[in-house]
């Protein structure tokens, strides 16, 4: 897997990191951590750092977390609730503007509907509502932006060799099993 990300201010300093680099070497002493990606993987590392006393953010720029295909009500409920017990703070239709001095700088994107009883759920004009807000941020941990790479099978493609898994396009490890398991029947 390639990574990619388009560069944001701040995002060249050392203590933004990418969450394989993270999961890797296990290496976070900072208190204050910021996820970028609900995701997964992001979700997951949220998750396991919080559980070691760490104070732990997600800012996921989609309205719903971990919008995996395939993954269990159950899982995602356990994970939900895990993320829950150990207080990590969720912010969802998020993106992030700047990192600067252990600020994270986001714009959280909020509508006001009307919901079923046709009430306005803020006091404020109809429509969408940016608002920004600062995350204190010791770490930032980089959990989007992965893309396939599939330079290593162009080069020595031929005769039983098969893409597989990322390398197609990134996804779980219960994708990347599934089409293994699914080649090896044609083998």
């Amino acid at each position: 897997m390639e990574k990619s990300l388009d560069i944001i201010t701040g995002f060249d300093q050392p203590n933004v990191r990418y969450a394989v680099d993270v999961l890797d070497k296990q290496d976070i002493k900072d208190q204050n951590v910021v996820i970028i990606g609900g995701g997964l993987t992001g979700c997951e590392l949220a998750y396991d750092l919080a559980r070691k006393n760490k104070k732990v953010s997600v800012v996921e720029a989609l309205p719903t977390i971990m919008n995996v295909e395939g993954l269990a009500a159950p899982n995602y409920n356990m994970l939900v609730e895990l993320m829950e017990h150990y207080h990590v703070d969720i912010y969802k239709n998020a993106t992030v503007k700047e990192y600067k001095d252990g600020k994270l700088l986001i714009n959280v994107m909020t509508t006001n509907q009307p919901n079923i009883n046709n009430r306005a759920r803020m006091m404020s004009l109809f429509g969408v509502h940016h608002i920004p807000k600062t995350i204190d941020a010791d770490t930032v941990v980089v959990s989007v932006g992965y893309k396939s790479n599939q330079t290593l099978y162009d080069s020595i493609k031929g005769d039983n060799v098969y893409l597989l898994g990322d390398a197609i396009h990134p996804s779980n490890l219960m994708t990347a099993i599934w089409g293994a398991y699914t080649i090896a029947l044609k083998v």
